[in-house]
């Protein structure tokens, strides 16, 4: 059996008899696999669960005589417990991840659906899924939830918490919008929580000011029907910062655009569609007063 040092010293220090059976323990341990749909975390949960049945109404105590006796051997369960632990892999997540350009409908395992944005990605834990319905987003997407336990999505600068609902997420940058279309969602960013019902929205953002961060929650009212229509390759704009529109145009159609003039002034109202770029290109800069050149996937605004 190989031992490491902090095992070697515990043997050591035991009575033959104890540090024997120990050691004939450890070995039957090394041959063990690891249960294939077991993670660390249920299997710590499970171990918990026993100790704090059996452990209910007794008491342990020691004489002075075998009191380091007994410390010893419960360093050597917590030892036993610990070269388990070395057999049980960590959970591995699922990851999703869609490239600019494109948009993804994702099926989750209990039946709940989630489409992607372009430029965004998911990961959740497939393998504990039934019991813990959390995902970890980075950009944009739609979810609508089957019923069930609670479904939570944890994006940068908050999470949403639901039971049973469709809701759409955009967090990107310094600005997340939370869209409710059905159901109801608790909203939380920072320290402060937020409740939505279908056809309210919640936005965050911040501010930065020299080495002060400023952030600001608003609430609005937005149709139902509108609440993920990106899905359908519609993509509309009310007072935005034309560099977020420029984001977002380089995302729908996988493209890079430069600009010779200085558009962190400007901001843009209005509505392009990702079926066709010359028009969403037009739709966007035209009415601006600003030109611009295509090559390939490169364009120049001026």
């Amino acid at each position: 059996m190989r031992k490491d040092s902090t095992i070697s010293t515990y043997l050591n220090d035991l009575p033959e008899k104890d540090a024997k059976h120990l050691t004939d323990v450890l070995e039957k341990l090394e041959t063990l696999e690891a249960p294939s749909l077991t993670s660390k975390t249920n299997a710590w949960e499970a171990i918990q669960a026993k100790i704090d049945t059996k452990s209910k109404g007794k008491t342990i105590s020691f004489k002075p005589n075998t009191a380091k006796r007994g410390l010893m051997l419960i360093a050597a369960a917590a030892i036993i417990i610990l070269v388990i632990f070395q057999f049980i892999p960590e959970a591995e997540l699922t990851i999703i991840e869609n490239p600019a350009g494109k948009t993804l409908a994702e099926l989750l395992p209990d039946g709940s659906t989630v489409a992607l944005n372009a430029d965004s990605k998911i990961e959740y834990d497939k393998e504990n899924w039934e019991r813990n319905r959390t995902i970890t987003l980075t950009g944009e997407a739609f979810f609508n939830v089957k019923e069930g336990e609670d479904f939570t999505v944890n994006f940068p600068n908050g999470k949403v918490e639901v039971l049973g609902t469709s809701f759409n997420i955009y967090a990107r940058d310094d600005k997340s919008v939370v869209s409710c279309a059905t159901g109801i969602v608790k909203t939380t960013f920072g320290e402060k929580e937020t409740i939505l019902i279908g056809g309210k929205s919640a936005t965050y953002t911040e501010t930065v000011n020299g080495t002060a961060v400023f952030s600001k929650i608003r609430t609005d009212e937005v149709s139902p029907s509108e609440v993920g229509r990106w899905q359908n390759g519609e993509h509309y704009f009310t007072s935005a910062k034309l560099t977020n529109v420029v984001k977002a145009l380089e995302r729908q159609f996988n493209i890079h655009i430069t600009s010779k003039t200085d558009l962190s002034e400007r901001y843009y109202s209005g509505y392009f569609s990702s079926d066709n770029l010359e028009e969403a290109l037009e739709l966007v800069f035209v009415p601006m007063g600003l030109s611009y050149q295509t090559e390939g996937d490169q364009v120049i605004v001026e």
